[in-house]
């Protein structure tokens, strides 16, 4: 039998897609103008989940792992407020003592800006709430489907680069998230 080292014959192919990734991220994060079908910016943000219900505390742990990708709808603004329309899909996750919690929200929201900005605007807040479904698997319900809804609070410390906490209400999965995210 013969023994091929994959890692050797790969590493050029795997050196190249890295080459090419760190040479389009600068590109993508930069918000540009938004193209009618694709809204305009999305972003993908990570940190922790702090739940405050003792189910998901007590199955997944008082911090969790918290991911989240936004996506940013192309609706027009007819009041002239800088509000954007947004859909989330998350995943907060732990285990603990042999048990596990994870939270799937798909959720729907509107960010609005402090001070007549744009909730994207450097150097800015900005405020949203939203609501929608959360998929719920954790060891003592197993998988469950609870209507719920959020409030968020954020900062874009650039165009591209912000922080924000949310507060998610839900049966069984109720808590905080922070989280770090990038825009593009």
């Amino acid at each position: 039998m013969k023994y091929t080292d994959l890692r050797s014959r790969h590493l050029p192919i795997v050196a190249c897609a890295a080459a090419a990734l760190g040479c389009a991220l600068p590109a993508a994060a930069a918000p540009g103008p938004a193209l009618p079908i694709v809204g305009n910016p999305s972003s993908i943000s990570a940190g922790v989940f702090i739940p405050s219900s003792g189910e998901a505390k007590d199955k997944g742990g008082a911090t969790q792992l918290s991911v989240n990708f936004r996506y940013t709808l192309p609706v027009p603004d007819p009041i002239g407020v800088p509000v954007r329309t947004v859909l989330d899909l998350g995943v907060e996750t732990g285990a603990k003592s042999g048990g596990h919690s994870t939270v799937i929200p798909l959720t729907a929201g509107v960010v609005a800006g402090t001070g007549g900005s744009s909730p994207y605007a450097p150097g800015s807040f900005f405020y949203g709430a939203g609501a929608g479904a959360y998929f719920i698997n954790q060891s003592s319900i197993s998988s469950a489907t609870r209507l719920g809804g959020y409030v968020e609070l954020g900062y874009s410390i650039t165009g591209p680069l912000y922080v924000n906490a949310k507060y998610q209400f839900v049966d069984h999965a109720n808590g905080a998230a922070v989280n770090v995210g990038l825009r593009f």
